[in-house]
């Protein structure tokens, strides 16, 4: 009888506790890739939180966002699914804009990939045919050099 109780106690002992449910972002409907994430298409639910790793947790965080994988129908919204809006799309004729000191110059070039505001993208440089790596700045706008690998403007 000791034994049994014993092992009951360790059981029981060894048993995980019940986790709390966390807010996760669910999609009320689906939506494609390239859309922006409006109100509408969003709500928070409780999630547990076992499950909730790599899930949005705000609205605020997803809504006005551009989807870059589908989100269906009453699943969660994963950080990984969405991301900023695309500014400069591949394949498009950008000016790449380098600045040092007094001396400023631009370029034409091409975009590799596509990339949303202040993210890092791949240009071809039209006339040199140089791959360089920029921050874009707006529509059509790469800054390329020194400011541009630290993240400013």
């Amino acid at each position: 009888m000791r034994l049994v109780l014993l092992i009951g106690g360790l059981v029981l002992a060894a048993a995980p506790t019940l986790a709390a449910d966390l807010p996760a972002v669910f999609a009320k409907r689906s939506v494609q890739v390239g859309a922006l994430v409006s109100a509408a298409d969003v709500e928070l639910r409780p999630l547990p939180e076992h499950r909730a790793a790599g899930v949005a947790t705000s609205l605020d965080a997803v809504v006005g966002q551009e989807v870059r994988r589908n989100l269906y129908v009453d699943r969660p919204v994963m950080l990984e699914d969405i991301g900023v809006p695309t500014v400069i799309r591949r394949n498009s004729l950008v000016t790449l804009a380098y600045a040092s000191g007094g001396l400023e110059l631009t370029a034409l070039g091409r975009a590799i990939d596509s990339a949303g505001l202040d993210e890092p993208i791949r240009v071809v440089n039209i006339d040199s045919r140089v791959t360089v790596v920029g921050r874009v700045t707006g529509p059509g706008m790469v800054r390329v050099g020194g400011s541009a690998a630290r993240g400013a403007p």
